[in-house]
């Protein structure tokens, strides 16, 4: 409830309840981008350690020795790698979640996964200048968002 001027709440009871209804959507969008973002982190790992490649025709898929495509560009690959089936996408999350604690043990593997993290983030600087050259406004969004969950990598990677 708001408070007014006397200091004491405004124990309207239609009051209450669009602040706790205001306060649901709020903490129901908050837990929506965190999800997104722990997915979009997910992909970044995947990225790193060969469970989504590019190649000349777009981004892939890798598991176990098998592939398949995803998309063209980052944005349409992310949103084809959420629809891959579930188990799947698991396998290839574990691995990345895998290879990513076992750098994540000694010094030497932090600053291994530094520079890898630094090297995606180049290569997500030159896509987003590049998805903003030619227009696409979907890319380049998907890639802010890809940007800022990198920023998160990189401190989880710190010594």
């Amino acid at each position: 409830a708001s408070w007014e001027g006397g200091g004491l709440p405004d124990l309207d009871p239609m009051e209450i309840r669009r602040d706790e209804e205001r306060r649901a959507k709020e903490d129901e969008v908050r837990r929506s981008r965190d999800q997104r973002m722990a997915r979009i982190q997910a992909f970044e790992q995947a990225s790193l350690f060969g469970g989504v490649t590019e190649d000349e025709s777009g981004y892939r898929w890798n598991s176990g020795g098998f592939g398949g495509p995803l998309g063209k560009d980052r944005a349409s690959s992310f949103a084809a790698f959420e629809a891959i089936k579930p188990g799947l996408r698991a396998d290839i999350d574990e691995e990345s979640a895998r290879q990513w604690s076992a750098l994540r043990v000694d010094a030497g593997g932090r600053a291994r996964l530094r520079k890898e993290l630094a090297s995606l983030g180049e290569r997500l600087k030159r896509a987003y200048g590049q998805a903003n050259a030619e227009g696409r406004s979907a890319e380049a969004g998907f890639i802010e968002d890809e940007r800022e969950a990198l920023a998160t990598l990189l401190a989880l990677a710190q010594d």
